[in-house]
């Protein structure tokens, strides 16, 4: 029952890594989605993504509405090079 969805949203958070998983949340259209990235993904993840990032995100909802579980990313824009 996992739904396929695409993000494309602003990192509200900075990413938060344990073991071999990254949790970080992304805006979107006005919902939050909390993103959970696992294994290489995951220490890319922590490497590179940070918050006010423009990101798209690909990947499963899990049964737990706004619950992602992100299959690839990609980082689009980085709102703090602005300032």
């Amino acid at each position: 029952s996992k739904r396929r969805i695409r993000i494309d949203g602003i990192v509200t958070e900075d990413v938060i890594h344990n073991e071999d998983e990254s949790h970080y949340k992304v805006k979107s259209a006005g919902k939050e989605y909390a993103i959970t990235s696992i294994g290489r993904q995951a220490a890319k993840d922590n490497l590179f993504i940070r918050k006010g990032q423009h990101m798209i995100i690909e990947g499963k909802e899990t049964t737990e509405k706004r619950n992602v579980i992100s299959e690839k990313s990609r980082i689009l824009f980085i709102f703090s090079e602005l300032s």
